[in-house]
């Protein structure tokens, strides 16, 4: 039973889609009456607020932080004496020469470890020539 000409089920489909938007509105409705939106809930609340007056709104008092979770604590600073300063900035630099002092302790170390080694290589040449 099509009317003017239409396929029926281009009309059984148009019928379909209207059943399915209801529904769907339907449903919508309950769950927006089970669980309204934060603005529908406060609302009159919101309306209350109109009567207030300038007074009022100043006595009003901050809230502040009320939560027991662990505030973050302020950044202390303390001054430092310039000598610590000073001492520190020496324990990042590096020096790549010797002082004439240190040139000469180096150069009686390095001249006694040739020595020793000289001393030790004659040695073991020699060892090496008394035990085949």
């Amino acid at each position: 039973m099509c009317f003017h000409g239409q396929s029926c089920s281009l009309v059984l489909s148009t019928l379909h889609n209207r059943f399915r938007e209801a529904q769907e509105q339907a449903e919508m409705a309950k769950i927006r009456s089970e669980k309204p939106k934060i603005q529908q809930k406060i609302a009159d609340l919101k309306r209350g607020l109109s009567v207030f007056t300038d007074e009022e709104w100043i006595g009003i008092t901050e809230v502040g932080n009320l939560t027991k979770k662990k505030r973050r604590r302020e950044e202390r600073t303390y001054v430092v004496p310039d000598s610590i300063l000073v001492g520190e900035r020496g324990m990042t630099e590096f020096e790549n020469s010797l002082n004439p002092r240190q040139q000469q302790v180096s150069a009686s170390r390095f001249n006694t470890f040739i020595s020793d080694s000289l001393s030790r290589l004659e040695d073991l040449a020699a060892y090496s020539l008394i035990c085949p």
